[in-house]
């Protein structure tokens, strides 16, 4: 091609000044963010608003048409190396749904007639159906810590050849 006074090709000079008139890239953890916080709203509000989970949804999908949008409209974020969720997100999503079960579920004890109905009244009543159904779900949480592992056998073996396999190559 073509050469400008720099001897790059015009046709590389052209991109670079379309990618330099574009705007800066967002920062895709702005976006982790922000739908972590929507995921807490929903998970709070779930016995409130049964319809919580569906505006979500509905939101999923705005944000994914906007993400899209940035990532062809503003230059292309800097690439960075990732292996899967980091332990905190983990542990922040992990935190978010322990809360959200016990917010939703002293709105339904102590809130709402449900209670009254089925044990009759009284404060102790209310205490005692709280603290039976927590430790109902402390214990079904355990079981299903001890049944399903937390990194499936298959990834685990993935992620065993590809050291092996990295090992390989670095060592050559």
């Amino acid at each position: 091609g073509d050469a400008g006074p720099s001897n790059l090709p015009s046709e590389l000079i052209f991109a670079c000044e379309c990618q330099l008139d574009k705007q800066e890239p967002w920062e895709v953890l702005d976006t982790a963010t922000d739908l972590s916080v929507h995921f807490l709203v929903v998970s709070l509000t779930t016995v409130i608003y049964p319809f919580a989970p569906l505006l979500f949804l509905a939101h999923l999908l705005v944000e994914f048409q906007m993400d899209l949008f940035q990532l062809l409209d503003r230059r292309q974020p800097q690439p960075r190396a990732g292996h899967g969720l980091p332990e905190a997100w983990m542990a922040i999503f992990q935190s978010y749904v322990y809360v959200g079960a016990l917010f939703n579920l002293a709105i339904v004890t102590f809130r709402t007639s449900l209670v009254f109905d089925i044990f009759g009244e009284g404060p102790a009543v209310h205490a005692a159906f709280f603290s039976t159904a927590m430790l109902l779900m402390v214990l079904v949480l355990g079981i299903v810590h001890l049944v399903i592992p937390r990194v499936p056998s298959d990834v685990m073996e993935h992620v065993q050849r590809e050291r092996e396999v990295e090992a390989f190559f670095i060592g050559q």
